[in-house]
């Protein structure tokens, strides 16, 4: 939930590998399935209880320290894009946010806290929020534990940060079409897995959902090639030729609330080394962002925070998705020239 989609370098991590002619064997999914799931249970006792509390949420600093006094020992970041998510109600407000380690510095690693107060029907969300960065000097002191791992103390407390290892994440055969190439795979917020293709033919961004495994949706058909996925409010193409669903279109109310159901574009991972080939295709795809990156010596942290990867549409109407769906193929398109048609691309620089 958020209008970026590099999140940093972290030079003690890797938080995925760019699979690019991978010779892994495809549907390993052994180290990104959540290791202990169990049923989630929140009580509207909680939800009204916070909204009375006393809490100064525009202070960081104390937004910070409660969050971090809920944390559980050990706090799992599924997401790609190296996000810790929250959702706290307090002194009247709903705020929503991430922590998110950063790692730029080679002398200290920090935690960056966003969150902004949510507004359930969007319409006067805030969309400025407030951010701040926790380092020694904070009483913050971040440790990389290893490639997949850093601590955080704080006020006496330690929480592990660890980060699942999804580089064995690719499509099973045939799931690719020949001129299509695996950039990355993807963990969404939403609990839903996704592969970030790219049609070399077409310059093109597209995803798929990755299905090796269990996959928490259940999908409703809108006509003989849409499905509707019940609880996220996904709209996909069912893509018979490679056996895969290609995401056609997220609800765009999902994406003015900024909730967890807002898209894949913010979970694309830009850890290195994998970054630069990353940008490579960024630039490929969309050559009007160079410009850009060169305002900022090149392909830095800074450059990527303006550029989002969102190949899918915003609806209002699932019904006016599937009608363009059908006029792309009713169309003389080619089949790589039919995949760019259904999966407009909303990206901007």
């Amino acid at each position: 939930m958020k209008v970026q989609w590099f999140v940093g370098l972290a030079a003690c991590l890797l938080l995925v590998s760019v699979l690019i002619g991978s010779s892994r064997q495809a549907g390993n999914t052994t180290q990104l399935e959540p290791r202990n799931p169990r049923p989630a249970v929140s009580f509207n006792q909680d939800f009204i209880e916070g909204l009375y509390s006393e809490l100064a949420v525009d202070d960081p600093d104390v937004v910070f320290g409660a969050i971090f006094a809920a944390l559980n020992e050990e706090a799992v970041m599924y997401q790609s894009g190296g996000h810790y998510y929250f959702t706290m109600n307090a002194n009247a407000k709903t705020l929503v946010g991430n922590l998110m380690i950063r790692d730029y510095d080679a002398n200290e690693a920090s935690v960056m806290l966003a969150y902004f107060s949510y507004d359930e029907n969007g319409v006067y969300q805030d969309r400025a929020g407030i951010k701040k960065e926790f380092s020694s000097e904070d009483g913050v002191f971040v440790e990389c534990l290893g490639s997949l791992a850093y601590s955080v103390t704080y006020s006496g407390k330690t929480v592990a940060f660890r980060f699942p290892d999804n580089s064995g994440e690719t499509p099973a055969e045939g799931n690719l079409a020949e001129d299509e190439v695996l950039i990355a795979p993807i963990f969404d917020e939403s609990a839903l897995k996704f592969f970030l293709i790219f049609n070399r033919q077409e310059k093109h961004f597209m995803y798929t959902l990755n299905e090796n495994g269990f996959t928490p949706e259940e999908f409703l058909p809108v006509n003989d090639d849409v499905l509707l996925g019940r609880r996220t409010g996904y709209l996909f193409y069912s893509d018979d030729e490679h056996d895969r669903k290609i995401l056609i279109g997220v609800n765009a109310n999902s994406t003015r609330r900024n909730n967890w159901y807002d898209g894949p574009f913010d979970q694309v991972p830009g850890t290195q080394p994998h970054y630069d080939r990353i940008v490579e295709y960024v630039l490929e795809a969309y050559p009007q962002t160079e410009q850009y990156f060169e305002d900022y010596g090149g392909p830095t942290p800074e450059a990527g925070y303006g550029v989002s990867i969102r190949p899918y549409d915003h609806y209002y109407s699932i019904q006016q998705v599937a009608e363009r769906i059908e006029e792309c193929s009713d169309s003389s398109l080619s089949r790589a020239e039919f995949y760019k048609c259904i999966t407009a691309d909303f990206t901007s620089g």
